[in-house]
C-alpha cells in the first residue's frame, strides 16, 4: 500500500450501511443551519442571540462538508476534481449571470457601478470573494471558500507522507490565514486568506468522522455528552450578554477576534447542532428538515435574492418573519421547479453538472473540427 492510500485510511467516512440515517440527521443539521443564515440575513446584528449565532453559522457548514469527504484514490484523482468543480462551480455562474441579468433590468447594478455596470459585476463574480457588490452577492464568497479548502485539503493529504504532516500543513495554512487576515486589507480573490481558515473547519469535520459515526449509532449513550454541551453554550451565552465574553467570527469580512477560540468554539456549537439534529430526526419534522437540508444550496443563494425583488416591486422593506418564511419557502418551491427538468437540474442545482460539461465540450470540439462548417 502507497503512502497516500495509507493516509487515506486513518479516518473511516461514514458507513454506508448507515446511509439513510446519516442523511437524515446531516440534511436536518444543515437545514437548522441554513434557517440560521436566513435568520441574519433578515435582520443583520452583531448583538443579542442572532449574533451569537454567527460564531458557528458558517464555519459549521465547512465542518458539515468535512463530515461527508471522501478522499479519492490517486487514480480517480482528476474524476474527482472535475466532479466537485463542476457541482460548485457551475451554480455559481449559473446563478452569478442570472441575478446580472435580473438587477440589470430593475436599474439596481446601476445604482452599485455608476459606470458600466454589467461589466464590472461580471468582473467581479469571476474575482469573487468578498469584493462581490450588491445583497444578493454576499453569499457568494462561501462557494469559493468552500471550493479552494476542498481542492487544499485533496492536495494535501494526497501529497503528504503521514498524517503529522498533515496536520501541520493544515496549521500552516491557518497561521498564515489568519496573518494574511491582519496585515491585508484589501478583498483577495475567492477570499483565500479566508479559505486558509476554512480549511482548519474542513478537517475538523473529516477527523471527527468516526467520533460522530459512534454518536449517532448509540446515540442514548451520548445523551450526558449533549447535556453537558448545552449547557456549555447556554453559559457563554449568558458571558456574553453580561460581557464577560466576547468573540468575532465573521468568514466573509476576514474578521475573527480570537485566532484560539476560532478554532474551539465553531466545533463546540457544530456538535451541539449535529447531536439535537440526531434527536429531531427521530421526530416527526424529519421530512420537512431533510428536504431543507438537502436544498441548501438553492436556499443559500435565493433566500436574499427573493426578498430582493420583493422590495423592489412594492417598495417596502420585508419584516422579519415574512423574510424568513420568503427565504426559505421561495427557495424550496424554486428548487423543485428546478428540479423538473435536466438542464435546470445540472445549472442551479448542482447535480451532475459534470455532465454538462461534457456536452458543451463536445459541442465546441464538433464546431472546432475542421469541415464542420
Amino acid at each position: 500500500m502507497n503512502q497516500a492510500s495509507s493516509i487515506c485510511q486513518t479516518s473511516k467516512p461514514i458507513s454506508a450501511s448507515d446511509k439513510n440515517q446519516r442523511l437524515h440527521y446531516l440534511d436536518v443539521c444543515r437545514a437548522v443551519v441554513i434557517a440560521l443564515v436566513v435568520i441574519f440575513h433578515a435582520h443583520p446584528t452583531s448583538a443579542g442571540i442572532i449574533g451569537w449565532f454567527a460564531w458557528f453559522r458558517m464555519p459549521s457548514f465547512f465542518i458539515l462538508s468535512g463530515l461527508l469527504y471522501k478522499q479519492p484514490q490517486q487514480q480517480d484523482l482528476w474524476r474527482f476534481v472535475k466532479k466537485r468543480t463542476s457541482n460548485l462551480l457551475v451554480p455559481y455562474f449559473a446563478y452569478g449571470f442570472l441575478f446580472i441579468i435580473v438587477l440589470s433590468n430593475f436599474n439596481l447594478l446601476d445604482k452599485i457601478f455608476i459606470t458600466y455596470p454589467q461589466l464590472k459585476a461580471t468582473f467581479l463574480l469571476f474575482y469573487g470573494g468578498r469584493a462581490m457588490k450588491g445583497d444578493p452577492f454576499l453569499v457568494f464568497w462561501f462557494i469559493n471558500c468552500l471550493y479552494l479548502s476542498l481542492m487544499l485539503f485533496t492536495l494535501i493529504r494526497m501529497r503528504a507522507k503521514n498524517e503529522l504532516q498533515v496536520i501541520g500543513t493544515i496549521a500552516a495554512f491557518y497561521v498564515a490565514g489568519m496573518a494574511m487576515n491582519h496585515f491585508i486589507r484589501f478583498s483577495l480573490p475567492w477570499n483565500i486568506n479566508v479559505a486558509f481558515i476554512a480549511l482548519t473547519y474542513f478537517a475538523i469535520g473529516f477527523y471527527s468522522q468516526r467520533f460522530i459515526n459512534s454518536i449517532n449509532q448509540d446515540f442514548r449513550k451520548y445523551l450526558p455528552l449533549l447535556g453537558i454541551l448545552l449547557a456549555f453554550c447556554c453559559t457563554l451565552f449568558y458571558l456574553s450578554d453580561i460581557g464577560l465574553f466576547q468573540l468575532q467570527v465573521d468568514m466573509r469580512a476576514s474578521k475573527i477576534s480570537d485566532p484560539l477560540l476560532n478554532i474551539l468554539v465553531p466545533p463546540i456549537f457544530t456538535l451541539t447542532i449535529l447531536m439535537l439534529a440526531m434527536l429531531l430526526s427521530r421526530t416527526a419534522l424529519q421530512p420537512f428538515l431533510s428536504y431543507v437540508g438537502q436544498n441548501t444550496l438553492p436556499i443559500l443563494y435565493l433566500h436574499i435574492m427573493i426578498n430582493t425583488l420583493v422590495y423592489l416591486v412594492t417598495g417596502q422593506r420585508v419584516p422579519f418573519l415574512p423574510y424568513i418564511a420568503l427565504g426559505i419557502i421561495g427557495p424550496l418551491l424554486c428548487a423543485y421547479l428546478l428540479n423538473k427538468t435536466e438542464l435546470t437540474r445540472q445549472l442551479f442545482l448542482g447535480r451532475n453538472s459534470s455532465r454538462l460539461l461534457g456536452h458543451a465540450r463536445r459541442a465546441y470540439n464538433s464546431i472546432a473540427r475542421p469541415g464542420a462548417l
